[in-house]
C-alpha cells in the first residue's frame, strides 16, 4: 500500500510538471504569434511611396494581359482565317477532283462512242457485204434455174422421146420376165 501511494504521488508531480511545461509552452507561442501580428501590421501599413509603386505595378500588370489578350485574339483570328483558308483549299481541291473524275467519264465516253461509231460502221457494212452476198446466190439461182428452164424446153422432145422408150424397153423387158416366170413354173 505504501508504494502504491508513492505511485500515486508521483503521478501526480509529473502530470503537474507537464501542465506546467504544457502551459509555459503554450504561453510561449501566443507570445510569439503576438509578436508576428505586430510586425506584419507594422509591416501592412504602406508608406505612399509604396502604394504607388504597387499601382505602378498593377497597372503595368493590367497593360500586359491586356496585350496578352488582344494578341491572343489576333492569334485566334488568323488560326481562324487559316482554318477558313484550309477549307477552302480542300473543297476546291474536291471540286478539282470531281472536274477530272467527269473529264475522265467524259473521256471514257467519247472513247466509248468511237467505238461503237466503229463498231457500227463495221455492222452495216458487214451487212451489205451480206446483203450483196445473198443478192448475188439469189441471182445466180434465178440465172441457173431460167437456163436450166430453157434447156429443159429445148431438151423436152427429145426427153420425152428418149423416156418413152426407155419405158417401153423396160415395159418389154418386164414382159419377157414375167413369161419367163410363167414358163419356169410350168416346168
Amino acid at each position: 500500500m505504501l508504494q502504491n501511494k508513492k505511485q500515486e504521488i508521483e503521478k501526480e508531480r509529473i502530470q503537474e510538471f507537464r501542465s506546467q511545461e504544457f502551459r509555459s509552452q503554450s504561453l510561449r507561442f501566443w507570445r510569439i504569434k503576438r509578436m508576428e501580428r505586430r510586425r506584419l501590421k507594422k509591416n501592412n501599413q504602406l508608406k505612399p511611396k509604396q502604394i504607388s509603386q504597387k499601382k505602378q505595378i498593377k497597372s503595368a500588370e493590367k497593360q500586359r494581359i491586356a496585350a496578352e489578350v488582344r494578341k491572343t485574339k489576333l492569334t485566334q483570328q488568323y488560326m481562324n482565317a487559316n482554318k477558313a483558308m484550309i477549307q477552302m483549299k480542300a473543297w476546291k481541291s474536291q471540286q478539282d477532283g470531281l472536274e477530272r473524275e467527269i473529264k475522265i467519264q467524259n473521256e471514257k465516253l467519247i472513247v466509248q462512242g468511237g467505238i461503237k461509231s466503229v463498231n457500227l460502221k463495221e455492222m452495216k457494212i458487214l451487212e451489205e457485204q451480206a446483203k450483196r452476198l445473198i443478192k448475188t446466190k439469189v441471182d445466180f439461182n434465178q440465172a441457173y434455174d431460167k437456163e436450166l428452164k430453157t434447156a429443159y424446153q429445148m431438151n423436152k422432145e427429145p426427153l420425152r422421146r428418149s423416156l418413152k422408150q426407155n419405158l417401153n424397153v423396160q415395159y418389154s423387158k418386164g414382159r419377157e420376165g414375167r413369161e419367163y416366170q410363167k414358163y419356169d413354173q410350168k416346168k
